[in-house]
């Protein structure tokens, strides 16, 4: 077969083996590949400072680096050299050329280069790789209580494994390698029989309770706790996708208003974020900055380049825009009429709470002069006959005369306590 495709020209011989002229493309396209990947990201190898750093912390030694001073500014985008990003392109090289020589099977692995283009992908991966220092400690405790399980079957119920089913248990790393591939499918139960001359009650209870308890300790629990976790995580890549959409989609790049602000105060969120605040122009601006000299710099340019040197952000204006300037102009509005009508609801319940008070205090009045005029009545003395009939005659004589009562003839106290009193009935009536 080899033969006839080296005769076709499909192929070249090296050696004993053949080597289509596909393959050679397979590994020319594996190269361009490795080669965009440095020249755009260009992996930085760390500095000595750093491998000094390193290496003190797995010794325990406390090692205080001088500051760097970071001229690009742009540490938050670095790509170091021993990643796992840089190691998955070398090695995705290297299995194209090493494919040569075993006959294509490496080139299997090439199928996984869908993962980083898809986003999609990436987050269903990212779901195990971003806790997974959680998912390995939860993986060791599982081994260890495999590991428990394996030594209690190699101590009390090795009989019962049979070495032509699979079920090797002659030492402890046959019994542990068996207790992993046959106690993660389903548990013992299914696997693990019980022989005729061990067929009683008591071996059949010590038998439920070893394989009851490793399906429940480590099938049920342990293997849903592994699954929650990457569950968790994966809805929380999802919610903060969708967070992030819905900020891209409803929030201005550069003020971070949302959408609603402009469609009510502007021409509409489109508008704005194509023509007022458009991102793009920002970035225009920054290239525009980095192409020219400082010599021609504005004093507007000059301001934002040192800001910008700094990496201090302060001239994007955050919740600003002036197509809001008059927001809070009407917002004023609408506080003050807010005033104006607490301010008069508060001033009729003043005058209600005054009247109420003035109401009471008259009934209080009335009351008290009702029963200053009871006690009156009740402690005046009675009027004697002989002094009115001395003042009638008094009276009737002054009269005749025509002339003006005198002092002597004025009426006395008694006199007017029974003229009051004998009015008292008639102000009731």
């Amino acid at each position: 077969m080899g033969t006839e495709i080296f005769e076709r020209g499909l192929c070249i011989r090296t050696g004993t083996t053949y080597v289509l002229w596909s393959d050679l493309l397979h590994v020319l396209l594996s190269l361009i590949i490795l080669v965009e990947y440095f020249l755009s990201n260009r992996p930085q190898l760390p500095s000595i400072n750093e491998i000094k750093t390193n290496v003190s912390s797995l010794l325990g030694i406390q090692y205080l680096a001088p500051e760097e001073d970071d001229e690009g500014g742009d540490e938050h985008l670095r790509v170091d050299f021993f990643s796992l990003k840089t190691f998955y392109y070398i090695l995705f090289l290297a299995t194209s050329i090493f494919a040569l020589v075993f006959y294509g099977y490496l080139f299997c692995f090439h199928m996984l280069h869908i993962v980083p283009r898809n986003q999609m992908l990436m987050r269903v991966l990212k779901s195990v790789t971003q806790n997974g220092v959680s998912l390995m400690l939860v993986a060791l405790l599982g081994l260890i209580i495999i590991w428990i399980y394996s030594v209690a079957g190699f101590a009390f119920v090795r009989y019962a494994f049979d070495g032509s089913n699979g079920l090797y248990c002659e030492t402890m790393f046959q019994c542990f390698i068996s207790s992993i591939r046959f106690g993660l499918q389903e548990g013992f139960h299914n696997y693990v029989a019980v022989p005729d001359e061990h067929q009683s009650f008591r071996h059949y209870s010590l038998r439920m309770l070893y394989d009851l308890s490793f399906f429940i300790i480590f099938v049920t629990i342990l293997m849903n706790i592994i699954f929650g976790i990457i569950v968790d995580t994966f809805s929380e890549l999802r919610d903060l996708k969708w967070q992030t959409e819905e900020d891209m989609n409803s929030k201005c790049f550069i003020c971070s208003r949302s959408s609603y602000d402009f469609e009510h105060y502007g021409k509409g969120f489109d508008f704005h974020v194509k023509q007022e605040h458009n991102m793009w122009a920002y970035l225009f601006y920054f290239i525009h900055l980095d192409d020219t000299r400082q010599n021609d710099y504005t004093a507007l340019d000059l301001y934002v380049f040192r800001l910008l040197e700094k990496e201090n952000y302060d001239f994007f204006p955050v919740n600003r825009a002036l197509v809001l300037d008059d927001e809070g102009d009407e917002v004023e509005v609408k506080l003050d009429k807010l005033q104006t009508a607490i301010n008069k609801i508060l001033s009729k319940q003043e005058e209600m709470e005054l009247m109420e008070i003035k109401k009471a205090q008259k009934e209080r009045r009335d009351e008290f002069r009702a029963k200053n005029s009871k006690m009156r009545v009740s402690f005046a003395p009675p009027p004697l006959a002989e002094d009115n009939q001395s003042q009638a005659s008094s009276g009737s004589t002054s009269q005749s005369r025509g002339g003006t009562p005198s002092s002597q003839n004025r009426p006395t106290s008694s006199t007017l306590t029974a003229t009051a009193a004998n009015k008292v009935p008639s102000n009731k009536k």
